[in-house]
């Protein structure tokens, strides 16, 4: 899962580092945004599977309904950040510290890294 969200998550450096003419700026805009969003949908499947493996199944409904509040919560926060940003420091700055962002993000999943099998959930069965 790590190797998986880290490769496809590297050609996200193609976007700041994109420039010359339009048509190779677009090329580079558009392969990483297809290669990062595949590797999205493949990520996503192993974290929810993940996550609803090792949630109690009375949980498992508001951990799924937390976890979707925090995603999409964070969407327009990012946009006004990244707006702040881009004023202050410029666009392509800011594409270079939103892409360090989005790769730093391959470290939140550092401790999943000696998981070898799914645990069963533990702690509140039956209560």
């Amino acid at each position: 899962m790590i190797g998986t969200s880290a490769a496809l998550n590297l050609p996200m450096l193609l976007i700041p580092a994109a420039g010359g003419p339009l048509w190779t700026v677009r090329l580079a805009w558009l392969s990483a945004y297809a290669v990062s969003g595949l590797g999205a949908g493949v990520v996503n499947v192993l974290v929810i599977t993940l996550r609803a493996k090792i949630t109690p199944d009375r949980l498992l409904g508001r951990v799924a309904a937390s976890a979707r509040l925090l995603v999409f919560a964070a969407i327009p926060l990012g946009a006004v950040v990244g707006g702040v940003l881009a004023g202050k420091l410029g666009n392509r700055t800011t594409l270079w510290l939103t892409t360090l962002a989005i790769l730093a993000t391959v470290l939140t999943m550092l401790p999943l890294r000696r998981l070898r099998i799914l645990p069963e959930p533990t702690g509140l069965a039956g209560t």
